[in-house]
Formats: structure tokens, sequence, C-alpha cells
């Protein structure tokens, strides 16, 4: 028999045979936004350095407001009119695939969270009325279900003891019907008593949709739910039709597991998701997600994952059919599989059989584990230097802080720090700062509420600068160097670009980076434990990528004392980590280069042709309970308050001779350039390359450090360049503050701005740079040119012609190499720029060698074009040397010397018109040109560092590609000539995806109608912006690609006459101008003619004025109707005409409702000319910011005359009500177990945390149950009072429980806050140890056939001693190999062990103790 192994969140041996990670991608799990908005936050993502996103469930739940956990309909994402909603909490199906088609746009992979445990809350024929079938696709048998003696079905108890694998996986989870998701034909609990079985139905699932099937049948035999037959796709036209399904239907029947691969390959087909993240994977069994074991595991196409994989690789293009999982396992190998990573909440079932089927796990143990240690001064971080301590192996774990379900996390700030340095794959959470309500008994909202500062929000970059770190240093094998109780420091080793033998070598040339971590938030840490970096004191040398003491940056930015700062490596040592800080070293990468960054150059610029790209101001927002004053790039702002900031974004017009460059300092050896997610921009390929879209580093064939960079044109590398003056004392390096020269064309005399004093000391640092450069415009040129001057007299230095000007200037005799040029602008801007390239408005012409004078040269210009009189000119004249080798910073002067220089290498000549592309980045489907809309470019210079790892920066530059205008059709009215009539007629205008707003002005003759007179936004004779609402299924537009759809309503529309109706199409390049042409404002405008026919009296919202208004509950809507509407009837008679009804827009009518007409009065005479009718609607607010209602007035005439109504289509203001939640404990945790506080034999400190708004004052907590010690904790001693750790709009006020006795307790939290005072509470059980021990000890092992005998395993708990006994006759029994002691255990386990002895019956138990 084998010793017992333990396998769990500590590097078991199971875990350890999986092979290393290497770059983790950074990913975002973004919950509780809408697809638009995800879409429209991309570009920001894309800059903040964010490389993946983790989303909700995409599928319809069971109903318009779910999350998405309690899935109704798996092929449902939000494109069927069912469960009140067409659309989903998220959004409609079209807006699900351009979020990913945009995502992958920007090299942003998307996982959605995918569930097949359970559907939602209702069971199949629970009784008469409710049908087997109602979730689509499923019967009862499908189910863990009881059966009752009228033969109608309930669910079972949700699970009851946590320790049994059987009830864990065939009981409820937190109420969720729970689907038979075993393997084979038996549903294991199913029938009139708890584990009885049923054999689970087949049959034909979806017979009238053949778009969800992707096989056809070629012979007898064959079964869909195989793979077998010819694969043809998912989709409209794959040739199936229902009449071939019922012809073949012994090839489409399946069992509920086959339901859910294809359903899953289905939705991998449909939306081209990246992978999924699997919710709740312990409640199904491991063998239904893929093969655990033999020699083809990681090639099998069985089970979940192994569908997955496979239609991955049939919709994407990819061949890697020998191998479906290593890339999931190892990050920095090319991406090739879906990456698939599952939430496994703690053992039983153990860990290793799901790692085994294919998928990473969320690692919740080192979330524990972080949680119980990090500002702990009673734990330590022994052993926290190690890859995969205190959870699983870097090549398993997806680390986070905080998720949907948990918000809880200590010392938040330094867990983002490790996950996203150490090996692994980390991830930060966001709720887009949009927060949930409380959610019952599970202890706060759901989802949780982030308050993660994930885009650098409340002044707060720590995120966005560990996303910059960890996106160029952060890959390669970890590499422990110290831990203690509180410092932990670790580098990074990255040994593929380079072969050596020699360990100490290899870690030499292959460290990234080195992490230190401070625990202690009282003092701070000198760091020890060494480096790998060269470290001999005394042995750095300037400009040497092979010094012997590495002159090392530190670049963690953003928290007390992490600010940057320059030490040698053999200075480490004396260096001190602040309290509660990090630090994290390694060589400085390229820069952007001061010359051109100070001048206003940014490090990527796009030009069109020989001239810049024009740019335009696109606004950012944050949500509704994020950072008012969100900013995070510190713009200029007229409002700080409106939760939003404008960004100038650059604008590309033209599809052709697009040039990209790219600038950075003097250390760049090498500069790499990606467009999107990776397309061709040098018309080349290395060789050995055969991808057809000739991508320099295309996909599954390269590491994510290269994956789709290109290779553009060196242009230069230049030295300092020098700036002229009339005395050369005030030359400097660089524009920015240089002398400047200025004349008023045609007018006597020059201003100059002088430069800095004493700003040159004329040395040329050995040839590279000028030692001075002297221009006086009133001056005379010194010298003579060969020949002499003609007429024997010299110019001055500035020379006025008829329609140039002549400029000369005078450096030291500088020799070959060198370059000079005239800067100058017209516009009254300061001329500025660098190696020849003028940023804003500046222009720029070459000046030339023209003669000596004695030692020094003179260059000049003669055909500088002259402005018209009466402008200003203003002029700079700057001198550099090309030819620059490329320096290593490998000490201060080099450094310096750098940031001086600069290196240029270009894109020219691209047509991103013409340009073929994968939008999806694989090898499937190709496009012809640039879609319209926001794009990305990074650039990635390298440091010269031959047979070393390579180190690089990264610089983003987000521009729109503009080359269409918007387009789209009215749909209704469908003609010109129509007749309109009623009291308002709905129009309907279809338009493409990157039309983001409709206005519309409608023109009658009418006067009395015009929004001048009514003083409503309703556009009838001025501009009005329409509401995009949820596309009706019913239309179909003459192009598919008008996907988008808006409304209005014409309202008061006059009896007689005709109406011109006008439609204007924006994108987010249109000018807010409606009065300019169409392709001066880059709109286009859509007219419909109408003939009018309305009633002869009028009724129409007038408060609020227009549709798209966000309003509260204490908001008061009136309706204004014409006078004579009310003559002759009593105030009740006039009500009981009148109606309103409200309820969401675009499942209207479903679920509408009417207000009583006590909610109703009458305003008599409120105009000249209208009564109004008044009212107020309850709170509708349900989340979602920017869903619409829609509210309706209605008036009931009598036979003959025409009813009126008025419609307004409304948004709901959030909520402002007070809010307070205890976070910890929780009464139950994600899965429903339920929460408990164990004693160990002595008292213990437990941490309560209450969450409150930011602006609570104060909260107290106190027992209503129980009686105890509760110590509030003070995060600012300083100030005055207890002070709450507020994290964004949030405030955490912890008391420290000393616990002492075990019992059932109950707490209440009470917040004052401004708007009042509330209060909250929780029921808390605490139990003994040995309580546990005794629950622990009465559960039965698990038993397993294996090949020759038999596998025991037993869940484990930390700080135990576990022997298994083997027994003959279960009277004698013997120990079986040696104890396992869990005392140093992190977290759960499993006890595990294999019986291959052969011999006759047996029996096993496993004795437990409590360790020492």
């Amino acid at each position: 028999m084998k010793h017992p192994a333990r396998v769990a969140g500590l590097a078991g041996a199971l875990l350890m045979l999986l092979p290393p990670a290497a770059k983790g991608e950074a990913m975002l799990q973004y919950f509780n936004t809408s697809w638009a908005e995800l879409t429209r936050k991309m570009p920001e993502l894309a800059e903040a350095g964010y490389d993946s996103l983790w989303l909700p469930p995409p599928t319809k739940g069971s109903g318009g407001l779910s999350v998405g956990y309690d899935c109704w309909d798996r092929f449902d994402l939000g494109s069927k009119d069912q469960r009140g909603s067409v659309r989903t909490f998220y959004g409609t199906e079209a807006e699900l695939i351009e979020l990913v088609r945009v995502a992958h746009r920007f090299g942003i992979r998307v996982y959605f969270d995918n569930v097949m445990n359970h559907n939602a809350f209702e069971t199949p024929s629970y009784n008469a009325s409710v049908p087997e079938d109602v979730y689509p696709g499923f019967r009862p048998g499908d189910f863990h279900l009881r059966t009752t003696a009228e033969g109608f079905y309930r669910k079972w108890d949700n699970t009851r003891d946590w320790n049994d694998a059987w009830q864990v996986q065939n009981l409820g989870l937190s109420d969720l019907i729970d689907i038979a998701t075993e393997p084979g034909t038996t549903n294991f609990n199913h029938g009139p008593v708890e584990g009885s079985t049923a054999t689970k139905p087949d049959f034909v699932r979806h017979p009238n949709n053949p778009e969800y099937y992707c096989y056809v049948p070629t012979g007898a035999g064959q079964k869909h739910s195989a793979g077998q037959g010819t694969y043809v796709g998912f989709g409209p036209n794959n040739g199936i039709t229902a009449a071939s399904i019922t012809a073949n239907g012994s090839f489409y029947t399946e069992r509920v597991e086959d339901f859910l691969n294809r359903a899953a390959r289905w939705q991998i087909d449909r939306t081209k998701a990246d992978g999924f993240r699997l919710d709740a994977v312990k409640h199904t069994p491991a063998d239904f997600f893929g093969a655990t074991f033999g020699g083809d595991k990681d090639s099998s196409n069985y089970g979940y994952t192994g569908q997955i994989q496979q239609q991955f690789n049939l919709s994407r293009g990819f061949t890697d059919w020998n191998n479906h999982r290593d890339s999931v396992f190892d990050t920095e190998k090319g991406r090739d599989d879906a990456m698939l990573f599952g939430e496994h909440l703690g053992q039983p079932p153990g860990y290793g059989s799901y790692i085994d089927a294919g998928m990473r796990l969320v690692d919740n143990d080192l979330r524990s584990s972080f949680n119980n240690l990090l500002g702990n001064p009673s734990s330590g971080l022994n052993g926290y230097d190690q890859p995969g301590q205190g959870g699983f192996s870097p090549s398993v774990a997806v680390m986070h802080a905080q998720s949907h379900d948990s918000d809880y996390a200590a010392r938040r700030e330094l867990q983002h720090a490790f996950y996203f340095t150490r090996a692994g794959l980390g991830l930060v959470y966001t709720d887009g700062n949009y927060h949930a309500g409380v959610l019952g008994a599970s202890g706060g909202a759901f989802p949780r509420h982030a308050n993660t500062a994930f885009l650098g929000q409340w002044g707060d970059a720590r995120i966005p600068n560990l996303l910059k770190i960890h996106n160029d240093f952060a890959r390669g094998w970890q590499r422990g160097r110290w831990s203690d109780a509180d410092l932990v420091t670790y580098e990074r080793i990255d040994d593929r670009e380079f072969s050596e033998g020699n360990q100490a070598l290899k870690e030499r040339k292959g460290v990234t980076m080195l992490v230190a971590v401070n625990d202690n938030y009282a003092s701070g840490r000198g760091i020890v434990g060494g480096t790998s970096f060269p470290a001999q004191g005394g042995g750095g040398s300037e400009n040497n990528p092979e010094t012997n003491d590495e002159y090392l940056f530190q670049y963690a930015h953003g928290y007390g004392s992490q600010t940057g700062f320059y030490t040698y490596a053999s200075g480490l040592n004396s260096v001190v980590v602040g309290p509660g800080s990090y630090f994290i070293f390694a060589p400085r990468t390229p820069e952007e280069s001061d010359a051109w960054k100070n001048a206003g150059g940014e490090p990527i610029t796009i030009y069109q042709g020989t001239e810049k790209a024009g740019s335009f101001e696109v606004e950012r927002k944050d949500g509704t309970d994020g950072d008012p004053g969100f900013n995070p790039h510190g713009l200029p702002d007229a409002n700080t308050t409106d939760y939003a900031y404008r960004i100038s974004i650059p604008r590309v017009t033209n599809t052709s001779d697009l040039r990209f460059k790219v600038r950075t300092d003097g250390s760049a050896e090498n500069i790499m350039l990606l467009l999107d997610g990776g397309i061709d921009l040098n018309g080349t390929r290395p060789p050995g390359n055969t991808d057809p879209l000739k991508r320099d580093n295309p996909p599954a064939l390269s590491t994510d450090s290269f994956l789709g960079y290109e290779q553009p044109g060196f242009v230069k590398r230049q030295f300092a360049e020098k700036f002229a003056a009339k005395d050369t004392l005030r030359n400097k390096a660089g524009s920015a503050g240089a002398e400047t020269y200025q004349r008023v064309i045609g007018s006597a005399g020059f201003t100059i701005a002088n430069g800095p004093a004493n700003a040159n000391d004329y040395s040329t640092q050995g040839g590279e740079v000028a030692a001075f450069l002297y221009h006086d415009p009133a001056a005379d040129v010194g010298g003579a040119p060969a020949g002499g001057w003609p007429g024997g007299m010299a110019p001055k230095q500035y020379v006025e012609n008829a329609s140039t000007i002549a400029v000369w200037a005078k450096p030291n005799g500088v020799g070959n190499g060198f370059r000079m040029y005239f800067y100058y602008t017209t516009d009254g801007s300061n001329p500025e720029g660098a190696g020849g390239d003028g940023t804003g408005s500046t222009k720029v012409v070459e000046m030339n060698f023209s003669h000596n004078q004695s030692s020094d040269d003179w260059w000049m210009n003669a055909s500088i074009p002259k402005p018209a009189a009466g402008l200003t000119l203003k002029y700079k004249i700057g001198i550099f040397k090309t030819g620059a080798a490329s320096v290593y910073p490998s000490g201060p002067n080099t450094v310096a010397k750098k940031k001086n220089m600069m290196t240029v290498f270009e894109v020219s000549g691209f047509n991103a018109g013409t340009v073929s592309h994968s939008p999806h980045n694989d090898y499937g489907a190709t496009e012809t040109g640039l879609a319209e809309g926001f794009h990305v470019l990074r650039a990635r210079p390298f440091l010269k560092r031959s047979g070393k790892a390579s180190l690089y920066s990264t610089f983003t530059q987000t521009f729109y590609y503009d080359a269409l205008a918007p387009g789209g059709q009215i749909m209704f009215p469908a003609a010109d000539g129509s007749s309109i009539g009623g009291s308002e007629y709905g129009v309907v205008v279809r338009a493409d995806n990157f039309t983001n707003e409709v206005w519309y002005k409608i023109e009658d003759g009418e006067a009395s109608n015009d929004d001048s007179a009514t003083g409503t936004n309703s556009g009838n004779g001025a501009w009005v912006k329409a509401s995009e609402v949820t596309p009706f299924g019913g239309i179909t537009p003459l192009n598919a690609a008008h996907t988008r759809e808006f409304r209005f309503n014409y309202v008061n529309i006059p009896a007689t006459g005709n109406a011109t109706i006008q439609v204007r199409l924006k994108e987010v390049t249109s000018s807010p101008d409606n009065g300019l042409s169409d392709s001066a404002g880059h709109y286009t405008t859509l007219t419909r003619t109408v003939l009018t026919a309305g009633p002869d009296r009028k009724m129409f919202v007038a408060f609020p004025q227009n549709d798209g208004a966000a309003i509260g509950s204490d908001y008061v809507l009136k309706t204004y109707f014409s006078k004579s509407l009310a003559d002759g009837l009593t105030d009740a008679e006039l009500k009981a005409r009148l109606a309103v009804r409200y309820g969401p827009d675009d499942s209207w009518p479903e679920g509408v409702q009417t207000l009583p007409a006590g909610a109703l009065s009458i305003v008599y005479n409120e105009t000249a000319d209208y009564h109004a009718l008044a009212f107020s609607l309850p709170d509708f607010y349900d989340a979602r910011p920017d869903f619409l209602y829609r509210v309706e007035i209605s008036q009931d005439r009598p036979v003959p005359m025409v009813d009126l109504t008025a419609t307004r289509r409304l948004a709901a203001q959030a909520g402002t009500g007070p809010y307070v939640a205890i976070l910890q404990p929780l009464e139950v945790d994600a899965s429903g177990r339920p929460v408990e506080i164990v004693l160990p034999d002595q008292p213990v400190d437990y941490t309560v945390r209450v969450g409150t708004d930011a602006t609570a004052t104060a909260v107290n907590l106190s027992f209503a149950i129980g009686s105890g010690a509760l110590t509030p904790v003070d995060f600012d001693p300083v100030a005055p009072g207890i002070q709450p750790e507020i994290q964004g709009s949030s405030a955490f006020w912890d008391f420290t429980w000393h616990v002492t006795a075990a019992g059932q307790y109950r707490l209440v939290a009470t917040a004052t806050l401004p708007q009042a005072v509330k209060t909250e509470t929780r029921h808390v059980a605490v139990v003994t140890q040995q309580e546990v021990l005794e629950r622990e000890a009465a559960a039965s092992p698990g038993l397993a056939a294996i090949a020759g005998g038999y596998r025991v395993s037993f869940p484990t708990l930390p700080g135990r001693i576990y022997q298994l006994q083997v027994s003959g006759d279960l009277v004698s029994w013997s120990d079986s190999g040696a104890p396992l002691s869990t005392a140093g255990a992190d977290g759960p386990g499993i006890f595990q062990a294999e019986d291959t002895s052969g011999s006759g019956k047996r029996f096993y138990r496993v004795v437990i103790a409590v360790a020492p």
C-alpha cells in the first residue's frame, strides 16, 4: 500500500506534476455592468494594462434582473422574449457579440462565467400548472428531484453535511434546482426517497432549433453527442433543418450531460469567448468535466472541458489536437486552448481530480491564508516567498482578493501586490462601481461591492501601477529569496530566451525583477535575502549590460514611501521598505524621451501621409457609486464632481498611407509595435513563419510577451538636441523652455523669450552634441560661402524675401552626422518638437550646412515659406547628431543621458482599408479593413541584453478609426407619403454599431406644437436626442449591420398637412452642432415626409421634458392636455377617463403596472392652454442605471372621439438610501454552507467587519444574543474618534471579538449616517474544535476502485493527525502507512491512499487526533 498523500491547497504531489507557469495575464473580473458600457470602457481597460476579462454568465436567468447564476435557457444570450425580457440583465445578444469583438480588437481575452451544475429555482411539474419542460430542453428526469405520490416533483434539501461528497454533488445548492450531471444513464438521486436512482431521459431536446446543432449523420448508429458524422458548424446556415432532425431522431437524442456539453460548445462558437470560469465545480462530479487519467487525457475530447476545447479549435482555427490543456496550465506557452478555471470552495470532493479534468482553480485557499495573515501581528509570512505557498501551485492558481461572492480582503493592497507579481494568474474584482443591493442572509450585496480603484479612481494609482509592473516584468518562474514574520522577497526568472547550465548564471541572466513586501504596518523593514541581479559592490559601470552591480529602479508607486528611486543592487540591503508597503526593483527599461515628451509629444504618433492625425475629445465616466472626481490622468476638468473627465484621442480619417511612429529614449535597442490584437504591419513574416495573415508573432506560436507584435523599421537614434540662443550660455537640450524668437511678418524687430541662464556647459560629450548653437536674427552672418556673398555684403541671420524666409545659425564645427531644423508656428503657440518633427501646430523645415567661419559652421535654409503679413511667426532652431548606439542604463550618468536621447522606429504606408486580419486574433474568420471605431497601438521598446531575458516597457495609444459616416434607416414610418395619426406616433430607426446617438427634428408648419411653444423637448422644430431601446425582433432592417434601435414619438400631430421628419445619426466623433452640413458635422441625416392626420385635441408629457431623463420617487410628472378635454366633467369623472401605466420598455406591455386613481391629481389652468395631470411614480430603480421604463398616460374618450395617449421613456434614479452590512462573519458562504467560528482549546480573537457608506460617522457593534468583548479597530489613530478603513465610496469598520465560549450569538451593528441611523443583525455560530472533530470523524472515507485495488480518500482540516487503519474482521485494526500531520496546513485537504495488495476482504477507517 502506498503511503497517504495530502492533495490540497498546499503544493501536494499531484499538483507539482503540472508544468510551471510563467507570465500570467492580468485579469479583471468585471461584474454588475452592462455589455454596452463594458464595450465603451475597453480603451480604458487596455490602457490600464488588463489582458483578460472574467464576465458574469451571459445566458438568460430566471428574469431580466437576474445576475445569471439562476440559469434558465443556455441558448438565450439576450435574443428571446422570455422571462419578462428580451435582454438579459447585461444587455442584448448583439451587444454581447460586439463586446467580445471589441475586446479582441483591443487584445483582451474574454472569459464568461459558466453554470452547469444547476438551473434556477423553479421545479418542473411542481404541480399541474407548472409544465415539465419549464426549462427549455430539460425534463424532470434531468434533475435530482423527489417524486411525490401525486406524480409531481420537489427539490431535495440543500446540502446538510459539507463533509459528505455525495450530498455535495446530489443535494441542492442555495435552493437552486440541481442537474444530474453525473455521467452515464443513471440519475443518482431521483425518486421517492433520498438516494433513489432512475434512468435519465434521452431525447431530442431542440427539434425546432437546427442552429443549435453542428453535426449531420453520415452513417448508421452514429450520435451527435459523440461528435460523429460531419461537422457543419452551428448557426442558421449550417444546412441542418427541423425536418432532418426529425428524420434522424436517434442521431440527435442526448442525455442531459450531452445537452450541457452542446450548450457550452454553442456558446464558445456563438460568442467567440476565450474560455470559461466554471461555477461551483465541486457540486458536479469531476469525471463529468473530462478525462482525469490516462496518457491521452490531455488530448481527449471527452466531457465538458474536452468538448469546450474541441469546439474552441473548430471555431477559432487552432490545430493543437494533441494537447487541449498545456496552455491552460502554462500561461507563457502560446495560447491555443480555451482558458478554463473552476470555482471550488473547499474539499471534499478533492481538488486534484478537477485539475486532472483540465481546469485551473480559483485560489480561495490562498485568499483565506492572506486574510488570516496579512496585517496580523500574531501571524507570520514565513514560506510565502515560495511559489504556491498558501494555495495552489502557479500552474493552477487563479489568485484574487475579492470576487462577486467575497468582499472581505485583509490588507487588500498587499494581496494585489502579491497576486500581480508572484507566479500564477492574478485578478482584480470590480462591480464597475455600481453597488448592488443587500441579498438576504448572504451578509452583503450580490454581486459584492468592490470599491477597487481598478482604473486609478480616488487618486489611487496602485492597481494601474501594478498592472504595468506585471506586464513588463512578471514572467518566468518564481525564485524565493526571504520570508519571515513580516518581510517577503522573491524574484521572477525568465530563462526561455537563452541556454545556460549553471544555475547561478541562469538566474543572473534571467532575473526580471525583485519584489519586497513588508507586512508590518507599524515600522519599516530593511531588505534581506540577496538578489540574482549582479551585486558586486563597486563593480558597477556605466553603459554596460554586463555590469557587475546592476543599477536598479524602484517601480512601485502610489503609497507612502512608494516613490521612484535608484539603487545599485549591492545597496539593496540598505533599502527600507515602508510600513505596510512593497518595493519592486528592476533595471530601468526604456522611457519616453524627454526631448519629445517635454515638447508635448506622445510615445506613439499617427500620421496621415505627412500630417499628424487630428484628434477629438471623448468622455470617460465612472459608475454611479464610484469616484465623483474620476480623472486618473489629472487632465483639465471643468466639473470635478460629475464622475467623468474628457481626454483627447487621435482620429484617423484616411484609409491609406498611414504612418505609426514610435519615439522612446536612447536606451531602446529595438522597438516592436502591436496594432489591436495582432495585425500585419510590415507585409513580411520571419523565415519559417507560414501564417497566411503574415503576422510576425502569430497566435499559438508566440508567447504573450510577443503575441501579435510586429517589427517596424528603424528610423534613427539621436543624441541630445541643443537649441539655439542669442547668448549661447542659454543653449539648452530640448525645445521645451528653449529660446523662442518672435516676429510679426512685415514688421520690424524681434521679441526673444530667453532660454534658461547658464544652461550650456559647452561640452560636446565626445562629439555627440554641439558645443553651442548661436542665432541672433538682427546680427550679420559671419564668414562667407565659397564665391562670397552676392553684392559683397553678409546678410542678416533672418531675412524675409517675397515668398520665403532665409535663416542662418552657427554651431561649432560639428562634423558628419549632425542635422539642424527650424521649428515654427504662425498661430501664436510656442513651437515645440524634437528630431525634426513638430508637435501641436509646429511646422518644421530642415537647415543645411552653408560654410565655415574659422572653426565654426554656418547652417541655413532659404526656402522657409513666408507667412502672410500681420501673422506672428515664432520659431526655434535645434541641432542634433544621429547614428547613436543604444545606451544601457547601468548608472546615473547613463540614465540622465538616455533621457535626452531619442530612438525612432516607424511603420509607413499602412493601408487600414485593405489589410486582411483576424477579428478574434486566431486562425478563424478573417476580415478586410479595420472596423470603424476605437483601436489601440502598443509599442514595446527593449533594452540591449544579448543572451539574457528581455527587458522592456510598454506604451499604449488608443485611436479612433473614422473612415465612414454613420449608417442606418428609418423603419417606421416605412415610406414617404405615409399617413400618420393619433395623438402621437412612434418613429423607429435602425443604425449600425458605431452610431452612438440619434437626433431628430420635425417640421410640420404647426407653430402651436413647436417645442418653443409647449416648453418640452419633443423635437417639434428643434433637434432632440432619441432614446436607444432594445431592438424589436419583429423588425428586419434592409442592412443586417443596422443592429441598434432608436425610438422617439412624434407628438401633437396636426389634424392635416405634411410633416418632414429629419433623423440625424451620430458617432463619437460627430459634431454636437446640428447646424452644420452632414460632411462638416460628420453625421448622416435621413428624412421621411408624411401626411398628418392627428386628433383635434392635444395631450403630451410636459415634465420631464425629454425622454431618457432619470427620475426618483419624489419627482412629479406632468402631462398637459387641452382644457376642452375637461369641459363638463367633475374632477372624479375626469380622473376616471385618465390612466397611468408604467413598466419596462423592452417587454411592454408585459409586467405593466397601473397607478391607482388616488395617486393622480389634476392641476387646472397650468398654462393658458392646458390643464395638467400630475403624479409621481414609485421607486423602480433595479440596479440598471440606463435601463428605460415606459410611462403611458391615456385618456379614454367617448365614442366616436379618438382616445389620446402620451408616453415618455425614463430611467430610474439610483437609490441613495443608507447602506450598512455585516460583512464578516457571514451566515452562509458562497455555496450556501453555514459559516462557523471554530474555537480551539483557548480563546481566540476574531475580526468582525461592518461595511457602510463612506459618509457614516460612527458604527456601534453589540450583542443581542450572547455576550463578549468587542474592541473597535482604529485605522487612523491620529484622527479623533474611531476611524474606519476607507475604500472608494465605502467604509469598513473592524471589531476584534474575543471569543471565549461556544454557542449561538446575534450581533447588531448600528451605523450613524447623514440620512438615518440604520441597523443590521447577524446570527453567528461558534463551535468547539472537538465538535468539528467529532463531526469529521462521523464521515465515512471515500472508496474508489482502481487497477489492482482501491483508493481511500478522506477530507482533512488543518491542525490534525490522520492515521489510516486496516482490518480484516472489524475487530483487530492495524496502522497502514505513516500518519499524516496537517499541523502546518493552510486549509482543507484530502487524505488519500491506495491499496493494491490484492488481499481478501478488507475494512478501512481513519483515526483523527488534534495535532500537538
